[in-house]
């Protein structure tokens, strides 16, 4: 478990790698996540249940005195594979890809980033992106990739150096592709 240091009197945030998947699904009914995020009946979507379930460490739990308050799910993948299946998107997705990173460059996308709306505003997710950057260079990625239509994930990111291309349809909306290289 990893602690990060908050400002003076605030509680201590931890990320847990490989978190408790039981734990995780029953924080995820009652996080508020967007619907289109979710399984029906608030249940973990299939996509996310697969990224965890081919290595447990792509799931990581953010938690404020042993409360999950937030999570992260990320995978790997590379400009020429990424969103296959010939379709619109994952065409529009490759090629975006391709000019932001290079062809055939292989990345780590955060899929999913989350944060209790109770919990914002407090700068955890500066916090949030130290430890995955830090994470993924350690783990020896050279590029993050994000998709965000959120203004603060936007403005996050943005401050931290990603590079961002608009255009890409996730979630029924069209959304920036954000690429830092670490």
């Amino acid at each position: 478990m990893n602690r990060q240091r908050m400002p003076p009197g605030s509680p201590v945030l931890t990320f847990q790698v490989g978190g408790s998947y039981p734990d995780f699904e029953r924080y995820y009914r009652t996080a508020g996540l967007p619907e289109v995020t979710r399984a029906p009946g608030g249940r973990v979507g299939d996509v996310e249940k697969g990224h965890i379930r081919s290595d447990p460490d792509h799931l990581i739990l953010s938690k404020e005195r042993g409360k999950i308050i937030g999570h992260m799910i990320w995978h790997e993948s590379n400009t020429d594979e990424h969103a296959r299946g010939g379709e619109a998107r994952g065409r529009t997705d490759r090629a975006i890809l391709r000019r932001l990173l290079g062809p055939g460059e292989e990345f780590v996308e955060l899929h999913e980033l989350w944060l209790v709306r109770e919990r914002r505003g407090r700068g955890y997710g500066k916090m949030y992106f130290d430890f995955f950057e830090e994470f993924a260079k350690k783990r020896g990625f050279r590029h993050i990739v994000y998709y965000a239509f959120d203004p603060a994930a936007l403005a996050i990111c943005r401050k931290r150096g990603y590079r961002d291309e608009f255009g890409v349809m996730t979630g029924g909306r069209k959304s920036h592709v954000l690429c830092l290289d670490l």
